[in-house]
């Protein structure tokens, strides 16, 4: 149940990043977020974006065909968080990479389905920064391997 409430809260997160609009002539990212997918380069060229409420801490990214997804339900500031876990994990980080091709795939970190790790270096000013790379699967039990990953984003 508590796995259950986390992907809900997770979804909601996601939804409202990727649900926010912008005026036409406002910039829609002032941030960047690059990584290695199945070690090839990825980078978010399209939107970058982070919120920060209530203890949850929410980083998106999307171009290059994809969007990586990264939520930590239990954010506390600077400091290594571990993303995904077992199934039994209490691991309040999720990852999640969405290709943007029709159907769209996803893979994802909860249930037991991957693991990483997210090391949150800056959180000041305005922006929060950092590094994370992790493996996760579609619930076909498809691969995905994330490396490199670094990310500058505007709260």
């Amino acid at each position: 149940m508590k796995n259950l409430k986390n992907l809900l809260v997770g979804c909601l997160i996601l939804f409202t990043i990727t649900s926010c609009k912008k005026g036409d002539d406002a910039k829609v990212t002032e941030g960047s977020m690059s990584a290695k997918v199945d070690g090839k380069d990825w980078s978010a060229g399209l939107a970058v974006q982070a919120t920060k409420t209530s203890g949850v801490l929410a980083i998106g990214g999307t171009g290059n065909g994809a969007q990586i997804n990264i939520n930590v339900l239990s954010y506390t500031g600077v400091k290594t968080y571990p993303i995904g876990g077992g199934v039994t994990s209490t691991n309040t980080t999720q990852a999640i990479y969405t290709s943007t091709s029709i159907p769209p795939v996803v893979y994802n970190t909860m249930v037991g389905q991957g693991s990483g790790t997210l090391v949150i270096t800056k959180d000041e000013g305005g922006y929060v920064e950092g590094t994370f790379n992790f493996t996760a699967k579609t619930t076909a039990g498809v691969n995905i391997t994330i490396t490199e990953g670094n990310f500058r984003a505007k709260l």
